[in-house]
């Protein structure tokens, strides 16, 4: 993986590392495994590159290039890189591979690795199609509900609203108003309950039954 990451022929990468290894900047672990002897090296080597962003989007084309090395990098490492390329990778991509980890880790049970991931891919969604923003809105704003964070929830839940309320497309109205009853019940959801079926069936738009935010 890492020469493929750097374009050199794996004989090379081999004798580079042996090279490492014998100046004790780098450890073996077996089965073709390496680690910096100390969180200082890899520091102070990762501060020394131009731009580091290189790098991690080279990662990402590697594994994405080669069969070989598909499985090899776990999706919450891949995805880490992708959200570390910065603008080297297309903000789509990235996000797509942010959710990958957070799916991975969610299998895990790893929840503070998910929401991370979350976050990254929502911060990312700013360039992203609204429809996508407001769903990945909507995730992080489950999640965080679920961990007690209750009125940064809300805000994302509120946002998907608003995005939702704009498109047209009914998908995202039934997954804010499936997302709102879930959450806060029958009668909190009435308006967007009713809003959902119109626009997935058809029928004349109902005024709201009150003028407060459902959320």
């Amino acid at each position: 993986m890492l020469a493929a990451a750097i374009a050199a022929p794996v004989a090379h990468v081999d004798r580079l590392l042996e090279l490492a290894v014998v100046a004790r900047l780098v450890v073996t672990r077996g089965g073709g495994v390496f680690a910096f002897a100390h969180d200082l090296v890899r520091e102070t080597l990762y501060d020394s590159l131009d731009d580091p962003r290189d790098r991690h989007a080279a990662v990402v084309s590697a594994v994405e290039g080669s069969p070989a090395l598909a499985g090899r990098l776990p999706p919450s490492d891949l995805a880490r890189h992708a959200y570390l390329a910065g603008d080297r990778l297309d903000p789509e991509h990235a996000i797509g591979l942010l959710l990958d980890g957070a799916r991975e880790a969610r299998g895990r049970f790893a929840a503070e690795e998910q929401i991370t991931h979350l976050r990254r891919a929502y911060e990312l969604s700013a360039a992203a199609s609204p429809h996508r923003r407001g769903v990945i809105a909507l995730d992080l704003g489950r999640e965080l509900h679920h961990d007690g964070e209750r009125e940064e929830a809300r805000r994302l839940f509120e946002e998907a609203a608003a995005i939702a309320r704009d498109l047209d497309d009914p998908e995202l109205p039934a997954r804010v108003a499936l997302v709102h009853h879930s959450h806060y019940g029958r009668d909190a959801s009435l308006d967007l309950l009713r809003d959902a079926h119109r626009r997935l069936v058809g029928g004349p738009r109902r005024p709201p039954t009150g003028s407060r935010s459902p959320w």
